[in-house]
């Protein structure tokens, strides 16, 4: 009798304290707060993103040629795809750099495919297997390129290292077959359009060595976007190693001054530069070292994020330049600072520079602009009196950043597709068709 009544007594309570709990979670209200959702400008310290070496290190488009034609394309998933083929694989030095003439005579430039791959400067070839993790053979010897030409054979891959002149090549094997390429291409048919050649002098007169680019692009669409800002404050204190810091405001641009650390911030371009005035601007690293620092140093603060290509290393001014994407299109402004610089010194980083803009809230558009065939910008650049086609060494399309003409208290900013060409060393837009 005593273990039933225990039984009972047991029961009864297990319903109690169920009833209970149903009755609380049947009229339990949750208590919710207030979200302000108004655009704002979000400080932060950076753009808060862990890059890895290969996210900056691109190519800016893929050309596929054939006797029967030439098609490209800059999408970044296959350039990156095609990338991944070579992927910790052995390079093997094949030869010293030699005269460029020794492709130009062979039979491979006449008829058969090629595959070549287009930077915007030359970069070291140590930087480039580093990027592909590649095994590198005792005898390897470095060389600065911007394009590679892929001789395609059926069990491996040589690759043909340009240099921007034209002329001096090296080549590199790595076992990887022709189908293995062929069928990515074949496989993203759909990401490449038609391009055509463009010869503008001696150095650029034949397949291998000719400038590329889409032939007809077309209409394509101006972005616009709400920026948002990051920290000035928060960015002094990563990288002045000094607390006495004294800030001086003339107009819109305020100084900030350490004993041997100053920074300038600029409102009107949003453009905030570090000095460290007791590093030597002495460099005696290599270009491959002195790329491989910077992206550490960018890295270190997350300074960097995966839309961000490295564009040049200056050796002249030991300067790495680093600049956006959008759309897997490379962006200029004569408005607003839009390029990352880092001045490498003897035994540290000497001068930054950097945009202290990022992208927020992307805003609807249906604005567009319509782009001139290749061959026209060709034909205008001969005809125009203060151009020498002979020194346009590529042509490329680039987003213009701007301010958007029609201000308002959102600070709207507005990216616009446009021709741009390599100009004597130099990165211009190609405007002759406004002046017209």
């Amino acid at each position: 009798m005593n273990k039933e009544h225990v039984k009972t007594v047991v029961l009864t309570l297990l319903v109690i304290i169920s009833c209970i709990l149903t009755y609380k979670s049947w009229s339990y209200t949750a208590e919710f707060e207030t979200i302000d959702t108004t655009l704002s400008p979000s400080p932060m310290a950076s753009q808060g993103e862990d890059v890895t070496f290969g996210d900056v290190i691109r190519a800016y488009q893929v050309v596929y040629a054939t006797e029967q034609e030439e098609i490209g394309t800059v999408d970044k998933d296959v350039i990156a795809e095609i990338g991944k083929l070579f992927n910790e694989k052995e390079v093997q030095f094949l030869n010293h750099p030699e005269s460029i003439n020794q492709l130009k005579a062979d039979a491979l430039i006449e008829g058969s495919e090629m595959l070549l791959i287009d930077y915007y400067s030359e970069i070291p070839a140590r930087t480039f297997f580093t990027m592909l993790k590649s095994d590198i053979d005792e005898n390897f010897v470095d060389f600065q390129f911007d394009r590679v030409f892929l001789e395609l054979h059926d069990n491996y891959v040589v690759f043909n290292f340009f240099n921007s002149e034209r002329t001096m090549f090296i080549p590199y094997r790595i076992d990887v077959s022709k189908d293995e390429v062929i069928q990515i291409i074949n496989r993203n048919s759909d990401k490449f359009t038609d391009y055509s050649m463009v010869i503008t002098n001696e150095a650029t007169s034949n397949r291998l060595t000719a400038i590329y680019g889409p032939k007809s692009p077309g209409k394509k669409t101006v972005h616009q976007f709400i920026p948002s800002t990051i920290s000035v404050s928060a960015m002094n204190e990563t990288l002045f190693t000094q607390s006495n810091i004294e800030q001086k405001q003339t107009k819109d641009i305020t100084v900030y001054e350490a004993d041997t650390e100053i920074a300038t911030y600029t409102s009107s371009n949003y453009q905030y530069t570090f000095m460290n005035l007791k590093g030597s601007d002495v460099n005696e690293l290599s270009p491959y070292r002195s790329i491989e620092k910077s992206f550490i140093f960018l890295n270190g603060h997350m300074g960097l994020t995966s839309r961000y290509t490295l564009l040049e290393y200056d050796s002249d001014d030991n300067l790495v330049v680093y600049r956006p994407l959008i759309n897997n299109y490379i962006v200029f402004s004569d408005e607003i600072m839009s390029e990352i610089y880092v001045k490498i010194g003897k035994t540290t980083i000497t001068e930054y520079s950097r945009p202290m803009i990022q992208l927020n809230a992307n805003i609807p558009s249906d604005l567009s602009v319509t782009l001139e065939d290749i061959e026209k910008v060709r034909y205008q650049i001969v005809l125009h009196e203060d151009y020498e086609l002979s020194k346009v060494s590529k042509i490329i399309i680039a987003y213009d950043l701007k301010h958007n003409t029609d201000q308002s208290e959102l600070n709207v900013v507005e990216y616009t597709p446009s021709w741009y060409i390599l100009y004597d060393g130099e990165w211009i837009k190609y405007d002759i068709g406004e002046e017209a």
